[in-house]
């Protein structure tokens, strides 16, 4: 296994990893459904990330093919808070093929390890409530529910 920070030129196989993760996700709930043209966006919008400030990629390579990636960022928030150097956890993604062979483990090892450094004090991340591997998973690594995401839709979609 190699981990390394992403770059532009990963994108085309991040955004594939990506789709493989939506359409795991797309009977979960109305959120997780894509667009038609969600490959094309999604590489737009990982390029953009991957260029922010406080923001990074790492992936994770076993035999020269993506396994998984994870997308972190790191902002301070509202100073009033005890914790608020937050670490933000937005996707962890771990093709099929690997799922059980310690890629999430070590993707997530090496994304704490990144947001020690940063300063965060706590590390944050969203899970679908019918996922029931990735809840295991992330009790696992020592989080813990804090809030409830809800959701309303206003306008009907698909």
């Amino acid at each position: 296994m190699k981990i390394r920070k992403a770059t532009i030129d990963d994108i085309p196989q991040m955004a594939e990893l990506w789709m493989e993760l939506m359409n795991y996700h797309a009977d979960h709930h109305l959120v997780f459904r894509a667009k038609d043209n969600a490959k094309e966006l999604v590489q737009e919008d990982l390029k953009k990330r991957i260029e922010q400030p406080g923001c990074i990629f790492f992936l994770l390579f076993i035999e020269e093919l993506l396994a998984g990636f994870i997308s972190c960022s790191f902002r301070v928030t509202q100073q009033v808070m005890i914790y608020n150097k937050r670490g933000y956890v937005a996707e962890t993604v771990v093709s099929q093929q690997f799922r059980g062979q310690g890629v999430g483990q070590s993707l997530f090892e090496r994304a704490q390890q990144w947001f020690e450094d940063e300063g965060a004090d706590h590390i944050e991340l969203q899970v679908s409530l019918k996922n029931n591997g990735a809840m295991n998973f992330w009790e696992r690594q020592g989080f813990e529910g804090s809030t409830r995401h809800m959701v309303k839709y206003l306008k009907k979609k698909r």
